[in-house]
């Protein structure tokens, strides 16, 4: 499952930041890509794998590598 915030790598090789989500048949979502800081429009099925980001004990941020199951 995908949420806000996690960071995608996408089919065409680029990654990015998840900004918002929306649908429920086919889910849809507006990422802010790493290159060049644009939002663009993707279906999540154009997303290859995604990494969470988990809250540190003592504080900062780590992101934990997750692959996306093929549906």
């Amino acid at each position: 499952m995908i949420l806000k915030g996690d960071r995608v790598q996408l089919v065409d090789g680029s990654t990015g930041e998840i900004v918002e989500l929306w649908g429920f048949a086919r889910t849809f979502a507006r990422i802010k890509l790493d290159s060049d800081g644009r939002l663009i429009p993707v279906m999540a099925s154009y997303i290859v794998s995604y990494q969470r980001p988990v809250q540190s004990k003592w504080g900062g941020v780590k992101y934990e590598e997750r692959k996306k199951a093929n549906a």
